[in-house]
């Protein structure tokens, strides 16, 4: 128990992890809370009112802002995910000869998976990002809605709509990120000591 509490600790605090989850709201949209808030000020209000106006009441403002921030999030946690996967793959050539780790690796079905699955992972990642099927008029209307009728608010903001591509493709990040930390803290180490490389 204390084992698999742990890993959910370190899965929580993994930089994917907690790029994808916390960014939108502490790091990204924090200039535009701020903005916000200078534009209930009167004399921000009376000399800017188009802009108040837009900032506030505009829907279709609020969900480019939106989908735009889940985007630069969902890109920088895709990166993330890569380097974490690549690091990982330089320590252990680092540390072992590559014929023997190709040879040993082949033989493990864990270690296989993992490769399968980061392959799919990256591979799949950037033929999303390059296809552009993540930002679509359906989707970007699909913010809309929300940001018009959002399920709950939170300081000020609020989730992303569940059922959009971005969403789900954060979701995909974080499943992967804690698989990932699972991989490289357990079982990379057990594969490894096991086969004497």
């Amino acid at each position: 128990m204390k084992k698999v509490f742990i890993l959910v600790l370190k899965s929580l605090f993994n930089p994917i992890t907690l790029i994808t989850i916390f960014a939108p709201i502490l790091v990204l949209k924090i200039n535009y809370f701020k903005l916000r808030d200078d534009l209930t000020n009167t004399f921000y209000s009376e000399n800017f009112l188009e802009l108040k106006e837009l900032v506030t009441n505009n829907k279709w403002a609020d969900a480019l802002v939106d989908i735009n921030i889940q985007y630069v999030v969902l890109l920088v946690a895709f990166i993330f995910a890569i380097l974490e996967s690549v690091v990982g793959i330089i320590t252990i050539l680092r540390n072992y000869k590559v014929d023997d780790i190709i040879k040993k690796w082949s033989e493990d079905t864990k270690a296989l998976l993992y490769l399968v699955i980061s392959v799919i992972f990256i591979l799949g990642g950037v033929i999303v990002f390059l296809t552009g099927g993540l930002v679509s008029p359906e989707q970007i209307e699909l913010f809309k809605l929300n940001s018009a009728s959002p399920l709950f608010t939170f300081l000020g903001t609020h989730p992303p709509p569940f059922s959009s591509h971005i969403f789900i493709a954060r979701v995909v990040i974080v499943i992967y990120a804690g698989y990932l930390t699972y991989f490289l803290k357990n079982t990379l180490p057990q594969v490894l000591n096991e086969q004497n490389i």
